[in-house]
């Protein structure tokens, strides 16, 4: 990660997912690099994609963000509220990958979520697969507490 990353030379801004973002996510979720690095590698079909992101958008436990750039979309963070976690899953377009863009995203999702009354004692929980360097680097740098588990590693951190 280029720790000279400077939010500021960017337009960088994280905003509410839309429904007419699911082509784009479709795309970003099946990207090669992102299938190897999720629990569940299979490729999704579009159709199956559709109906679980029409769900996403519709459950209340769910919030999709999307990472964009110059108004370009180059990311996506979800966060599902499991008791009192608040799960996280993200993944930046392989052109802009490793240069900070992943640490600026959840560092500015983590300032989002304190604003939000209800989340105030929250843990936000990233679940990473133990070749993903890149991602656990990424949750190390934000002061994520690390634990190794069966499948690699899961970091915690107190909103």
């Amino acid at each position: 990660m280029n720790e000279k990353f400077d939010s500021s030379k960017y337009n960088l801004s994280l905003r509410r997912a839309k429904l007419e973002d699911a082509e784009f996510l479709f795309i970003l979720r099946n990207d090669k690099t992102v299938r190897e690095n999720s629990f569940q590698t299979n490729v999704i079909a579009y159709e199956q994609h559709l109906n679980w992101y029409k769900n996403k958008m519709q459950d209340e436990k769910t919030q999709i963000y999307i990472l964009q750039i110059n108004k370009q979309n180059i990311g996506q963070v979800r966060v599902d509220e499991e008791n009192s976690d608040l799960e996280i899953s993200y993944a930046i377009c392989q052109e802009y990958r490793g240069k900070g863009y992943a640490k600026w995203m959840l560092g500015t999702l983590e300032k989002e979520l304190r604003k939000v009354k209800n989340n105030i004692g929250k843990c936000l929980v990233g679940d990473v697969k133990k070749d993903n360097i890149s991602s656990q680097k990424v949750f190390l740098s934000l002061g994520y507490i690390e634990s190794k588990m069966t499948y690699g590693f899961q970091y915690r951190k107190r909103i």
